[in-house]
C-alpha cells in the first residue's frame, strides 16, 4: 500500500507544479486571457449567424451574402440574381401552366 501512496504523492506534486509553472511563465497566455490566435469580436459583433437555404438550388448560405425577395408575400433568400430570375421564371411557367 505504500508503493501506490508514493505514487499518488508524486503525480499530485507533478501536477501542482504543471499548474503553478503555467500561471508563472511569462509570455505564455493564462487561462483567464483570450489567445492571440482567437478572432477578436467587434463591440455587438455576433460570429453566428443564420443560414438560409436558396429554394432554387438547395445550397445554405449566411443570411447577409445572399440576396432578399418578396415572393408571394413571402422573403426568400437567394445566392445571386440569377438564381433569384430561374426561380421567378420557373414559377411565372408553373402559374402558366396550371391555368389551362
Amino acid at each position: 500500500m505504500g508503493l501506490i501512496r508514493w505514487i499518488i504523492i508524486i503525480v499530485l506534486f507533478y501536477l501542482i507544479y504543471q499548474v503553478l509553472k503555467g500561471l508563472i511563465t511569462p509570455g505564455r497566455p493564462r487561462w483567464n486571457e483570450p489567445s492571440a490566435s482567437a478572432p477578436e469580436k467587434k463591440a455587438g459583433e455576433d460570429n453566428g449567424e443564420d443560414l438560409v437555404q436558396d429554394p432554387e438550388t438547395g445550397v445554405y448560405f449566411p443570411r447577409s451574402e445572399g440576396v432578399a425577395s418578396l415572393v408571394n408575400g413571402r422573403v426568400l433568400y437567394f445566392q445571386n440574381i440569377e438564381t433569384r430570375d430561374r426561380y421567378l421564371a420557373s414559377q411565372k411557367a408553373g402559374d402558366k401552366g396550371g391555368t389551362a
